[in-house]
């Protein structure tokens, strides 16, 4: 009966050691699948892979006070007047940013500043508790700009920068217009580099019409906030 049961026991062991080796072929051709088809689709837009230059990785973990943030997909397209670049940011506890956009422009000469899309309470029944979260959860490394001269640009987003003066001389109607329009964007920004990511419910990292309305958005963004 011991031999039985011994038997039993590592049939057992070789159907789960054998379950286990299938799950994991599975789901490792998903991810080269998704990975190359991710790859075709920024080729497409014209991306090439970009070498992670720690020089550069250091200025994104900075931008988002993370200093064990490190590349985990980084592409490249030239602009006339920058780089624009397509990321994913990761530490060691997970991800930090899935598929974020960036402009890099010495064109560009902005404060240090982040704007983060509010939740609407009517929408999302706990918007407002998000938006009381965010808040108190940034006020630990940047003040909050109150800009009651925006009241539009108020009701979509909130505002936060440790260059309280630098921002206010830097904000202006045509910024606070162009994101009126807009909602579920994030921006960080600082000196001559911004990021813009997409909070969009619908958002598929992978959906080409998405991705590409978000670099046009990026660009416009970039036409925005240059030095005129």
């Amino acid at each position: 009966m011991n031999g039985e049961g011994s038997q039993l026991t590592t049939w057992i062991a070789l159907l789960v050691i054998g379950a286990g080796v299938v799950l994991f072929l599975v789901f490792s051709r998903r991810f080269i699948k998704n990975r190359q088809e991710g790859q075709a689709l920024l080729k497409g837009l014209g991306f090439v892979p970009a070498s992670p230059d720690r020089a550069l990785e250091e200025r994104f973990s900075n931008l988002y006070r993370n200093r064990y943030a490190f590349f985990r997909e980084l592409y490249q397209r030239r602009l006339p007047d920058g780089i624009l670049y397509i990321f994913s940011l990761y530490n060691p506890d997970g991800v930090i940013v899935s598929r974020g956009i960036a402009i890099i422009s010495g064109n560009l000469s902005l404060p240090s500043l982040k704007i983060f899309p509010k939740i609407d309470p009517n929408q999302f029944g706990l918007g407002s508790l998000a938006n009381q979260i965010i808040e108190r959860v940034v006020s630990t490394v940047d003040e909050k700009v109150e800009l009651p001269e925006f009241p539009e640009f108020n009701k979509k987003y909130q505002l936060f920068s440790g260059d309280q003066e630098g921002v206010r001389r830097f904000f202006n109607d045509r910024i606070a217009d162009y994101f009126s329009r807009t909602a579920f964007f994030t921006i960080l920004a600082e000196g001559d580099m911004f990021v813009i990511e997409d909070y969009s419910p619908s958002s598929d990292k992978n959906d080409l019409s998405l991705l590409s309305q978000n670099i046009r958005q990026a660009i416009e963004i970039l036409n925005l906030f240059q030095r005129k």
